[in-house]
């Protein structure tokens, strides 16, 4: 059976991607390698890049078919920005899309949108085009934030596109993942069997479920500079992966 390596919210940290795949020996032809989201955005620090991040996610998509992004909600704000243009929202630059512009010699936000030309074509393709709003195999399912109902559980067993309300929620949620109500491990079963969950978007990771210890957290707060976390699944075995600093 391939493992499954998922990686959680990177936000510009591609030097840890680089680290933690060649840490476990990653293989293009053999794993399965799902991303939870979080490509862009990060605070003031050296050696992050959100332009080199999605030159690696490129790279690492042309070399293999089973490489697979899901859509996280910084990631929301890029494809949104593409779409309308302007100056980005207040919030997005206090979260990050200032150092995200300036990877990209776009030191004035103000200019981003005359200077939309300095982001690569492929760049703008890999946010539209490549993001997948969720993952599923017989396996595991990969959301970025959570499931806030029955009815996203529901597409996403079938494999259905929602609606933008929908996937805003999944994205953002925080909550499901520390939940200790039982009734929301049994709709998790009901729908998705004995499949591992995994979820970034919050940076408590590494961190597994209490009454469910096939739901696994894995944003170890990458976006402040601490290393770059991972799972992989193998198996029916989980184990943490860390980027050596």
């Amino acid at each position: 059976m391939s493992r499954r390596i998922i990686i959680g919210d990177i936000h510009g940290n591609y030097q840890g991607v680089e680290k933690l795949l060649s840490s476990i020996n990653y293989k293009s032809s053999e794993d399965i390698l799902i991303f939870v989201g979080d490509y862009n955005d990060h605070l003031e620090l050296p050696d992050y890049s959100t332009r080199k991040t999605i030159d690696l996610l490129i790279n690492l998509k042309e070399k293999s078919d089973n490489v697979y992004f899901v859509l996280g909600n910084h990631d929301l704000w890029m494809r949104e920005w593409f779409i309308n243009r302007g100056i980005p929202h207040p919030i997005w630059i206090k979260q990050g899309a200032r150092e995200t512009f300036k990877s990209y010699g776009i030191l004035n936000l103000r200019d981003a949108e005359s200077k939309i030309n300095n982001i690569p074509q492929s760049h703008r393709d890999f946010y539209v085009d490549n993001i997948q709003d969720y993952y599923i195999d017989d396996e595991v399912i990969v959301v970025h934030g959570g499931f806030t109902n029955q009815g996203q559980m529901n597409a996403v067993s079938k494999g259905k596109k929602m609606e933008y309300e929908q996937i805003y929620q999944i994205i953002w949620d925080r909550r499901f993942i520390f939940s200790k109500l039982k009734e929301e491990n049994i709709q998790f079963k009901k729908y998705f069997g004995n499949r591992y969950l995994v979820v970034g978007h919050t940076p408590y990771g590494p961190y597994t479920s209490e009454i469910n210890k096939k739901w696994i957290l894995v944003d170890g707060n990458s976006k402040a500079g601490k290393p770059q976390l991972g799972v992989i699944l193998n198996d029916g075995e989980y184990s943490f992966i860390v980027e050596d600093k």
